[in-house]
C-alpha cells in the first residue's frame, strides 16, 4: 500500500488506529522496489565510509573536518524518508551512519538493523547536552544508539508579505486556511503529516492517540485534502 493509500484511508475513516500503527511498521516492505535513480548516489568508494541520510545534509559543508582530514567526502545516499530507508535497509542496503528522528530508534532497534555506538571514539561526546545523550528510546540496556547531530527542523515556512496576518501569529493552522486554498502543500510523510494534523487538533500525544483523538486527526486530514496543492515526499 503506498503512502497516499494509507493517508487517504485515514482521512476517510477507512483505517482503523490499530491498521494505522501497523502500516507505519508495514510500509517500507512497498516501497523498497522503488527505483533509486532519482536519488543523488555518490560512487561507492572502499576508502570512505557510507553515510545514508537525507536530502540537503550530505553538502560538504556540514562534514568539512572529515574532507579536511580524508581529502574527500565520504560516500553519500540519500532517502526522502525514513520508510524508505527503513526498507532500503532491511533489504539489505548497508551504510556505516545513518540519520533517523530519535522515535525511529527503537523500530531500527528491533528490526536489527543499527548497532550500539562507541562514544569513547567521539571527540566531542563530552560536550553533549546531557538530557541529550538520553533521549528516551535512544539508550538500549545501556548502549547508545543514536547521536543528537541536530533538532528541531519541522515547521512552517511562508512569505509574510502574502500572509501578514500569521506574522508573529504563526500557527500549523495555517495549512488549513481556506483562504490560501491550492496554495499550501505539506509532507506526504506519515509522520510529518499526520502528527501534524494531531498538533493542529490538540492531541494530547500525536505518537499514541485516543481513538477520539484520532477520529479529529483524520477529520481534519480529510478537510485539508482540497485545500493541497501537492504533498511534498523530499527537498
Amino acid at each position: 500500500m503506498k503512502k497516499e493509500e494509507i493517508i487517504e484511508q485515514l482521512a476517510t475513516g477507512r483505517m482503523s488506529r490499530r491498521q494505522f500503527n501497523k502500516n507505519l511498521m508495514a510500509l517500507g516492505a512497498t516501497m523498497v522496489m522503488m527505483p533509486m535513480g532519482s536519488r543523488m548516489t555518490q560512487a561507492a568508494s572502499e576508502d570512505h565510509p557510507t553515510v545514508f541520510t537525507w536530502e540537503g545534509w550530505e553538502v560538504p559543508e556540514l562534514h568539512a573536518a572529515y574532507v579536511k582530514k580524508y581529502g574527500s567526502s565520504p560516500n553519500i545516499s540519500i532517502f526522502a524518508d525514513e520508510e524508505e530507508a527503513f526498507a532500503k535497509m532491511r533489504a539489505g542496503f548497508r551504510v556505516d551512519l545513518t540519520q533517523p528522528c530519535t522515535y525511529k530508534v527503537p523500530i531500527w532497534y528491533d528490526a536489527g538493523i543499527i548497532l550500539p555506538i562507541d562514544t569513547n571514539r567521539l571527540s566531542n561526546w563530552p560536550d553533549i547536552i546531557p538530557s541529550l545523550k538520553n533521549i528516551p528510546g535512544t539508550v538500549i540496556d545501556g548502549k547508545q544508539y543514536f547521536i543528537p547531530t541536530d533538532w528541531g527542523q519541522t515547521s512552517v515556512l511562508y512569505r509574510p508579505d502574502l500572509a501578514p496576518e500569521y506574522v508573529n501569529n504563526e500557527t500549523w493552522g495555517i495549512l488549513w486556511d481556506p483562504k490560501y486554498k491550492g496554495r499550501l502543500s505539506m509532507a506526504d510523510s506519515l509522520i510529518d503529516g499526520v502528527m501534524v494534523a494531531a498538533i493542529y487538533v490538540g492531541a494530547k500525544n500525536p505518537f499514541n492517540m485516543t481513538d477520539a483523538e484520532m477520529a479529529k486527526t483524520r477529520a481534519a486530514l480529510k478537510e485539508q485534502l482540497p485545500l493541497m496543492r501537492f504533498y511534498w515526499g523530499s527537498s
